[in-house]
């Protein structure tokens, strides 16, 4: 009998603990929570169901997407066919989590786009 709650305890504690660690937000409140990348934008792309934007950086396999950007950063979208193929800064959010265990997709914390501060999130 006690091996069995055990048995059963277990997968629950840690499918509690992965849900938990999956579902937390993403803190990007200061540049400490953040990492930089510079290049070459590739494309930027929305998506009308999420409302978010994505982003594709030369040299970089990453996604890099703005969490409901379409909701407060039109300009960006407004501005992609002047942005596409110059140089931008990116600044992500460091963050780890269950459901993207490889770190395919980047939260954006800012853009700085011709020394121009694009979007921002962080706080000062």
């Amino acid at each position: 009998m006690k091996k069995r709650t055990i048995f059963i305890a277990l997968p629950v504690l840690i499918i509690l603990l992965v849900t938990i660690y999956g579902l937390r937000p993403i803190s990007t409140s200061t540049l400490e929570d953040t990492e930089v990348i510079q290049g070459n934008l590739v494309s930027i792309g929305s998506n009308e169901k999420t409302r978010d934007i994505s982003l594709k950086i030369e040299g970089y396999d990453k996604n890099y997407y703005i969490n409901r950007g379409l909701d407060g950063a039109r300009d960006i979208v407004n501005l992609s066919s002047e942005m596409v193929r110059s140089e931008v800064e990116i600044f992500y959010a460091k963050h780890w989590t269950p459901l993207d265990p490889f770190g395919k997709n980047k939260h954006v914390s800012r853009i700085v786009w011709n020394g121009d501060l694009i979007y921002d999130e962080i706080n000062k």
